[in-house]
């Protein structure tokens, strides 16, 4: 069950019941637009994003932890290490950021949406594949 960040409170709890993301790394990224073909070969879109990101950690208990932006507007994904020894979640201009470090910084991992989700994915902890064929 998903639980929405709406308030500097929420984002306060997340981050402590997640250890600030200290010594965790994102396994994967997810992403959805709502564009589609329909079997009559229209399309159908209204330029909308979700993006959905699996988070592990080397500490229990919440040891995965996946956010989701739903109408996200900037992604950026700069893998220089693998490890998070951490991270803030930021409200700025009506808009929830995840960041490794400084918003739109290019040399680091950060994202924007218009609105933020969140839960714990314990049976996800491992060399999972979510999307496997």
């Amino acid at each position: 069950m998903w639980t929405e960040i709406k308030t500097q409170s929420d984002i306060d709890s997340v981050l402590e019941l997640y250890g600030f993301f200290h010594d965790s790394c994102i396994r994967d990224f997810h992403i959805s637009t709502r564009a589609f073909v329909e079997k009559n070969l229209s399309m159908g879109f209204d330029n909308k994003l979700t993006v959905s990101i699996l988070f592990q950690r080397q500490f229990s208990p919440n040891s995965v932890l996946e956010l989701k932006f739903e109408d996200a507007i900037k992604f950026n994904y700069y893998p220089y290490d693998d490890i998070i020894y951490d991270a803030s979640i930021i409200i700025e201009d009506g808009l929830f950021y995840w960041t490794e470090c400084e918003i739109n910084d290019l040399s680091s991992t950060w994202i924007c949406g218009e609105k933020l989700y969140w839960r714990f994915r314990p049976k996800l902890l491992g060399n999972i594949e979510r999307m496997k064929m």
